[in-house]
């Protein structure tokens, strides 16, 4: 769900709220995992953690990491709140295979085969993706294009799980009425950079500056989007 990882200091595997973390996420126990999540965010008391709005509109907290050296994170889409970059290219693919557990709401993610150098209507130039710093992505133009085959979207809610494999161009969309909160983890790097579909007639090369957000507020939609998860799970 997203182009690069916003860097931010995480928890290490010797805290016991990351081993619940870590344990719920591989149980696929939504419901356990919303509790070590919530345990995490108190344990932090602001100490660490940094949230940070990233390119495709969503905030990013950076929770922990476990002894596999896997990370994991929280991406929040607030209720009638973004921060999407301009313009909003949506269609990426990692540079690392990433699992999300949906904890509060629900998403629709689309995936597409990709080829490159295929002329067709639906085909564009391909971006890569660079952080400059902890706080600034930079989209650059290649010399290369894709052609894009949609293999159709699927509806995600909160207790489901899925998997995106990094050679998989995917979307995630979340009504901007609606609220969804998600756990994700990520393992190695598979590909130097995250790469992106872009259009025609852009520059050469997008920067996006991204905003931080007081871990207060993010614990605050958060925890609007936690009251708002199943109960009976």
């Amino acid at each position: 769900m997203s182009y690069i990882e916003m860097s931010g200091m995480m928890l290490n595997s010797d805290n016991p709220y990351v081993s619940r973390l870590v344990d719920s996420f591989t149980a696929r126990d939504d419901k356990a995992a919303r509790k070590a999540v919530t345990e995490i965010l108190h344990e932090s008391g602001g100490r660490s953690l940094s949230p940070r709005w990233h390119p495709l509109g969503f905030f990013v907290v950076h929770l922990a990491k476990d002894r596999e050296g896997r990370r994991y994170s929280i991406h929040c889409w607030p209720e009638h709140e973004r921060s999407t970059q301009d313009p909003a290219w949506l269609i990426h693919r990692h540079l690392w295979d990433l699992e999300s557990m949906i904890l509060a709401g629900e998403l629709r993610d689309r995936q597409y085969s990709a080829a490159e150098d295929v002329g067709s209507e639906a085909d564009g130039p391909l971006y890569i993706a660079e952080s400059a710093d902890a706080r600034l992505s930079i989209l650059r133009r290649t010399d290369r294009r894709v052609a894009l085959d949609d293999l159709g979207a699927q509806d995600w809610r909160a207790g489901t799980w899925y998997r995106i494999a990094a050679n998989r161009f995917h979307e995630s969309i979340v009504d901007h009425d609606a609220s969804c909160l998600t756990l994700v983890r990520i393992g190695e790097r598979v590909r130097p950079n995250s790469e992106v579909l872009g259009q025609e007639d852009a520059p050469a090369s997008l920067t996006y500056a991204a905003r931080s957000l007081p871990l207060r507020q993010a614990g605050e939609h958060i925890g609007e989007c936690l009251r708002r998860a199943p109960t009976g799970r």
